[in-house]
């Protein structure tokens, strides 16, 4: 078994800094114990009050694998995604008004 990742190497994984993990953590930490919250949580585990937060890469890749978005497929969208010449000759007349 692979070894646990600390905080700063996860961070580094992610992308994001280790104060962003922090917030991570604590989410996932509300999430546990019930609370609705918004965003994503990761998993990780923590040797009892105060011991270093640690992180499986599975878990990590996990987190990655939820969190990124598949461009290739395209997104559904209610209405109209973007503007087009018709909205454009409508906004016109409505400002010659």
């Amino acid at each position: 078994m692979t070894e646990p990742l600390t905080i700063a190497e996860t961070a580094a994984r992610l992308g994001l800094s280790s104060s962003g993990v922090r917030k991570l953590v604590a989410r996932s930490r509300r999430a546990s114990k019930g609370e609705t919250v918004k965003g994503q949580t990761i998993r990780f585990r923590q040797d009892g009050r105060g011991g270093p937060i640690r992180f499986h890469p599975e878990w990590v890749q996990d987190y990655i694998d939820r969190t990124t978005i598949d461009n290739e497929t395209p997104r559904e969208t209610r209405g109209k995604s973007h503007l087009d010449w018709s909205d454009l000759d409508r906004l016109a007349r409505f400002q010659e008004v």
